[in-house]
């Protein structure tokens, strides 16, 4: 193995102890929390009324779960009620569930997790999505909910 792999696999050892370490620690549920309250915050401020991030970085940022980068669609909605991950069934048993912080939507291969998304949206006008999203599931939301208004997931998450 060269130096140069071996360190990306010492890298990466880290990071997986660091995520098992948030992820199970007492105060993991109280961390998430509060970084959705301050995104929630800056929703208000930017007049965003729900937010959808998928895989990247801002999905285990707000709820300590690290989506497989599937073709099935994994999106976290946050609107100012409530945040609800929606996770294809076969991947839920990986999600640490901190039901103090978000809802768990597991859906299943016959249900289409677009209108699911859609349906969380809700009427919200302002929809802030992440820049990690898939273009597919972002092209078949437009079609669910035709007439919002876009903008990028940064100016609220940071």
């Amino acid at each position: 193995m060269t130096t140069r792999k071996a360190r990306w696999f010492a890298v990466v050892d880290e990071a997986t102890r660091w995520i098992e370490h948030m992820t199970t620690t007492p105060n993991a549920a109280a961390l998430y929390s509060a970084r959705l309250s301050r995104v929630r915050a800056m929703m208000t401020e930017q007049g965003v009324d729900a937010l959808v991030v998928s895989v990247g970085f801002d999905l285990p940022y707000l709820t300590g779960y690290h989506a497989m980068p599937l073709e099935r669609l994994t999106a976290l909605v946050v609107t100012a009620r409530k945040a609800t991950l929606v996770v294809p069934r076969l991947e839920s048993p990986r999600v640490t569930h901190f039901d103090t912080v978000f809802d768990l939507v597991a859906w299943g291969e016959t249900e289409d997790p677009v209108a699911i998304t859609a349906a969380l949206i809700g009427s919200g006008h302002r929809v802030a999505v992440g820049d990690q999203m898939w273009s597919r599931f972002l092209v078949a939301l437009l079609r669910h909910l035709p007439g919002r208004e876009y903008v990028r997931s940064v100016d609220v998450v940071g």
